[in-house]
């Protein structure tokens, strides 16, 4: 008994075991068949951008930072807009696009770290700013207060002067 359950033994495992490299080598080539296939579905989506708007948003929007808080502020500036001009979402999305395009060709879109991120710009509701204070020249560069910041400074010295002449 001893040599014929060995030998039916070493049958059974070496059967059992060419079976086991077979599964591993088919699951094997099934898995870099998949690989494969995703890197082509992402080398597609590379060379074809996607044509979701809230993307084609983002993509047009001048600084690119946080961008999963910009998407989801988009589609929240998107519902938002519809919702208020009682407007089809495709027709917020458009609006707020082109709004965009021109805030990013404007001058205070370009203004590097000083742009607003994206998110903030759409959860203040800036897409609905007039464009041209986007070109308004003290605005772009920061003074929304014009010359109103030398007028107070020369008033007050003036002020200075009146109740601290200086003997001349």
């Amino acid at each position: 008994m001893g040599k014929g359950f060995a030998k039916a033994f070493i049958e059974a495992f070496a059967e059992g075991f060419a079976k086991g490299l077979a599964n591993q080598e088919q699951e094997q080539e099934q898995e870099q068949e998949q690989k494969k296939g995703s890197s082509a579905a992402l080398t597609r989506r590379e060379t074809h951008p996607s044509n979701d708007p809230v993307s084609r948003i983002y993509e047009a929007y001048p600084r690119k930072i946080a961008k999963a808080t910009a998407l989801k502020a988009i589609n929240k500036a998107i519902t938002n807009l519809a919702k208020q001009n009682d407007c089809s979402s495709e027709n917020a999305e458009n609006l707020i696009y082109e709004a965009v395009v021109k805030f990013a060709g404007s001058p205070a879109g370009q203004k590097g770290e000083y742009t607003p991120h994206c998110a903030t710009w759409m959860n203040a509701g800036r897409y609905l700013d007039d464009p041209s204070e986007w070109h308004n020249l003290n605005a772009a560069n920061g003074n929304r207060n014009g010359n109103k910041g030398k007028e107070l400074t020369d008033g007050n010295l003036e002020a200075l002067n009146v109740a601290f002449p200086l003997d001349r």
